[in-house]
């Protein structure tokens, strides 16, 4: 498992894993314009879409004020309907936000990316882009109230691997330790007894599948000070980061675009994206 001082050493998997995963896709197909170049960026798949899918209905939004700034802003929108015009939703104005150390880079999501810095294994940036949230995970026996999120007790053989030359790179695994426990497991386990990973909410970057060196193991979590950077998750205060937990909803189809201001603003009518403040 990271941590934000950085990452720790890693060797080869020696035994075998009980693995976790989930996949998700897209059946749209991606769009021929010039904003994308000729080349795909950092996707190693055909058919990615070009917009939100039409079942996206929950919305995360955040920027920064370029693409090296390691503070941004977020804001939750909703559609009430599937043909509603986006809405704000659960805060009054945006909530202040951490990301990796360096800004930002193109990530691996699910939508198609422009051309631009793609991100990469140790690089300290969040990655950049659109990205479905998936599975909760937590040290807690259950989820906060209300949560509808599918959830996992991050318990003692839990690891996500973040070693590019690990066959479970950048995906959850459980080790069955009668069968032997793994060198790297003690510098890849989940438990920490870490207060910043309380509740850690799964940003599907590079999972669709994973590709070795793309970038791994973002997350949402609790931020550990008002102005610390992080090696490549999004980070914010507890409160606010259980309320959105709470509100997610499985089918909202919940994403979370990450963008530096300029290109939000290029992106916004094509990636049908709402109009945010700032």
């Amino acid at each position: 498992m990271r941590t934000e001082k950085g990452l720790l050493p890693t060797f080869f998997l020696t035994s075998v894993l009980l693995l976790s995963l989930t996949v998700s896709g897209s059946a749209e197909q991606k769009i021929n314009l010039n904003l994308f170049g000729k080349k795909k960026a950092n996707q190693n798949q055909t058919d990615l879409p070009t917009t939100l899918p039409s079942n996206v209905r929950q919305l995360l939004i955040a920027t920064t004020a370029d693409k090296n700034s390691h503070r941004g802003q977020l804001w939750v929108f909703h559609k009430p309907q599937a043909n509603s015009d986006w809405q704000a939703a659960l805060f009054s104005k945006p909530v202040p936000i951490l990301l990796g150390s360096k800004g930002l880079a193109w990530g691996r999501g699910s939508l198609l990316n422009p051309k631009g810095q793609v991100k990469k294994e140790r690089d300290g940036r969040a990655p950049a882009g659109s990205f479905a949230i998936g599975k909760l995970y937590g040290y807690a026996a259950k989820p906060p109230k209300g949560t509808a999120l599918p959830y996992h007790q991050v318990g003692k053989w839990d690891a996500w691997p973040d070693d590019p030359a690990n066959p479970y790179y950048n995906r959850h695994v459980v080790i069955d330790p009668r069968r032997g426990i793994p060198s790297w497991f003690e510098k890849q386990k989940m438990r920490h007894g870490d207060f910043a990973y309380e509740w850690l909410l799964e940003i599907r970057h590079n999972a669709d599948p994973p590709l070795a060196g793309a970038g791994s193991v973002i997350f949402f979590h609790i931020r550990r000070g008002p102005d610390r950077a992080t090696s490549g998750c999004t980070t914010m205060e507890k409160s606010n980061l259980i309320r959105i937990i709470q509100w997610l909803r499985p089918k909202g189809h919940p994403q979370y675009v990450l963008l530096p201001r300029s290109d939000y603003k290029r992106l916004k009518n094509h990636w049908q994206l709402p109009n945010i403040s700032g």
